[in-house]
C-alpha cells in the first residue's frame, strides 16, 4: 500500500507545470488526499444526509459569526464603574 501512495504521489508532482511553485504542488496533494478519502468515506457509507450537513453548516457559520463578534468586542475599553 505505501508504494502505492508514493506512485500516486510522484504521478501528480509530474503532470504539475514545471514553474509550479511549492505550495502549488502541496495544494495538489492535498486536493487529492481529500478526495480519496471522500471516495473511501462513500464507499464505506461514512456519509451523512444533505439535510444533516446544512445544518452542520449553518451550526458552524453561527459559531463562526459568534466568534467575529466576541472578538471585535474584545478590542472596546469600558471604563470601570465609579469613575
Amino acid at each position: 500500500m505505501p508504494a502505492l501512495i508514493k506512485e500516486n504521489m510522484m504521478k501528480i508532482i509530474e503532470e504539475q507545470p514545471d514553474d509550479s511553485s511549492f505550495d502549488e504542488i502541496l495544494r495538489e496533494l492535498a486536493f487529492s488526499e481529500m478526495i480519496d478519502k471522500g471516495l473511501d468515506e462513500s464507499k464505506n457509507k461514512r456519509i451523512i444526509s444533505n439535510e444533516d450537513m446544512k445544518r452542520e453548516t449553518a451550526f458552524m457559520m453561527r459559531l463562526r459569526s459568534c466568534s467575529i463578534c466576541l472578538k471585535q468586542a474584545s478590542n472596546i475599553s469600558i471604563p470601570p464603574i465609579g469613575t
